[in-house]
C-alpha cells in the first residue's frame, strides 16, 4: 500500500525528474519488448473503425505502445495526483487478442496481477506475460542532477495536463528497419527516429511548459546486440527558460529542411532550388532534428501530426527561443501584415500562431483526426529563418 502527500503545488524540478524517471522506464520497456522478436510479432494490432487515422494505409497500435503509456499514466499520478484527469495519449487502453476477447490495459499493484491482465491479451502465454510485468515492475536505477536554482519554481496543482505519445515512429518500431544517416546527421530511418514523447501545457492557455523526450534506440552494441538511449529535456514557464541541449552544438545551414516522406512533391519541386530537403520519418524525430541543430526546421504542410507529437518537443524548442508554428495560420498572418517589419512578423507570429494543446483543433471531424494539427507546422530554432521561409512560401 502506498500513501501519497498532497501538495498545493509541483516544484518544476520535482515534475522534469519524475517524467525523465518515467520516459526512461518506458524506453526499458520499448528495448525490452523489441528484444524478443517472437514476443514482438505477437503484440502488432491493426487499427480498425473510428480509431483509425488517415495518414497511412497500414496504421498500427502494439501493445507496447499501450503498456508504455499506461506505464507512464501510473508512475505520474502515483506522484502527482491532481495529474490524474489530465494525462491524454494517443492509444486507448484497450487491447483486443487473436480470440475477439477487449481487455482493458493497467498496471496492476503485483506483478502477479499485471501478469494475470496479461496473460489475457497474449493468449495463454504466461511466459511472455510474466516477463512484461516484470518489466513494467521494475524500478530502473537512473541518477539525473538538475541545478538549475529556477527550476526551484512552483507550478500550481490543477493548472497543467501531460500529452504523450508512447512510441512515435511506430512503423519504424514494427518493421526494424536498418539505419540510415544522412550527411546531415539525421536519420532517414531506423530505430533511432523511435521516441518516447511526454509534453506537458498550461490547461488555461495551452501554451507547452515542459517536454522530455526519450529516444530508446540512441546507440547500438553490435557485438552484444544491444541499445543504449538518451533523453533530452526542456522547460518554459513564465520566467523560467532552462533546458539539457548541449550549448555546443553548431549552427546549421538554415537552407536544409526536415520534411515528410509523404509531403507534397510540388512543394518538394518549388522548395528544391533554394533548400535542401531531407525526409525522415516519425514526427517527434523530426522536431528533435531541430532542437539538434540537424537541420534548420521541420515543415510540415498536411494534417498529419498530432498534440502527442509536438507538445513535448515544441517546449524544448520554446526553451531554446525556437517554436512550433501552425502554417497555415502563419501564411496568413504573413499575407495580412505585409506592411510590417521583420522585426514585427517575427513578434506576430511568436505570439499569435504558435501550436496550443488544451483544445482539439477541428470539431466534429473524424474521431481519428479530432487532436490532428490541422494547420500542419513549422518548427523552428531561429524565427528569422522560419519567417525566411514563410516569405518564400507566400510568395509560391
Amino acid at each position: 500500500m502506498w500513501v501519497v502527500n498532497y501538495r498545493s503545488d509541483m516544484k518544476i524540478r520535482d515534475l522534469v525528474k519524475e517524467i525523465i524517471h518515467a520516459s526512461e522506464k518506458a524506453a526499458h520497456l520499448a528495448r525490452a519488448v523489441c528484444s524478443e522478436q517472437s514476443l514482438f510479432k505477437l503484440l502488432v494490432e491493426e487499427k480498425t473503425g473510428e480509431e483509425k487515422n488517415k495518414r497511412f494505409v497500414h496504421d498500427f497500435k502494439t501493445l507496447a505502445d499501450v503498456l508504455v503509456q499506461e506505464t507512464i499514466n501510473h508512475d505520474l499520478t502515483r506522484k502527482f495526483p491532481s495529474l490524474v484527469d489530465n494525462i491524454h495519449g494517443e492509444e486507448n487502453n484497450t487491447f483486443t487478442n487473436t480470440l475477439g476477447e477487449s481487455v482493458t490495459i493497467e498496471i496492476k499493484k503485483t506483478v502477479e496481477e499485471t501478469a494475470k491482465l496479461l496473460n489475457k491479451v497474449l493468449n495463454g502465454n504466461f511466459e511472455a506475460a510474466t516477463l512484461l510485468a516484470k518489466v513494467i515492475h521494475q524500478d530502473v536505477a537512473f541518477d539525473i542532477s538538475l541545478d538549475q536554482p529556477e527550476l526551484d519554481t512552483g507550478i500550481p496543482d490543477g493548472t497543467i495536463g501531460l500529452w504523450i505519445d508512447p512510441i512515435d515512429s511506430t512503423s519504424q518500431y514494427i518493421r526494424c528497419l536498418p539505419s540510415v544517416q544522412h550527411e546531415t546527421g539525421l536519420y532517414t530511418q531506423g530505430l533511432q527516429s523511435v521516441l518516447v514523447l511526454i509534453g506537458v501545457y498550461s490547461l488555461s492557455s495551452g501554451h507547452p511548459v515542459i517536454g522530455v523526450i526519450n529516444q530508446p534506440f540512441t546507440d547500438r552494441d553490435s557485438a552484444a546486440d544491444s541499445w543504449t538511449g538518451t533523453h533530452w529535456w526542456g522547460v518554459s514557464y513564465d520566467e523560467v527558460h532552462a533546458n539539457s541541449i548541449p550549448s555546443s552544438l553548431s549552427n546549421t545551414d538554415e537552407h536544409h529542411l526536415v520534411i515528410s516522406a509523404n509531403e507534397s512533391p510540388s512543394l518538394c519541386d518549388d522548395l528544391s532550388s533554394e533548400y535542401v530537403t531531407v525526409k525522415a520519418s516519425g514526427g517527434g524525430y523530426k522536431l528533435l532534428c531541430v532542437i539538434q541543430n540537424l537541420v534548420s526546421v521541420f515543415l510540415l504542410s498536411k494534417p498529419s501530426c498530432y498534440k502527442w507529437d509536438t507538445c513535448s518537443p515544441h517546449a524544448i524548442l520554446l526553451s531554446l527561443g525556437g517554436g512550433v508554428l501552425d502554417l497555415h495560420r502563419a501564411l496568413d498572418i504573413m499575407n495580412e501584415n505585409r506592411g510590417l517589419t521583420i522585426d514585427g512578423l517575427c513578434a506576430t507570429l511568436k505570439r499569435d500562431a504558435q501550436l496550443k494543446y488544451n483544445h482539439p483543433d477541428l470539431v466534429n471531424h473524424h474521431p481519428g483526426q479530432k487532436w490532428c494539427n490541422s494547420g500542419g507546422l513549422l518548427a523552428y530554432r531561429n524565427i528569422g529563418t522560419a519567417v525566411r521561409l514563410l516569405q518564400r512560401l507566400a510568395r509560391a
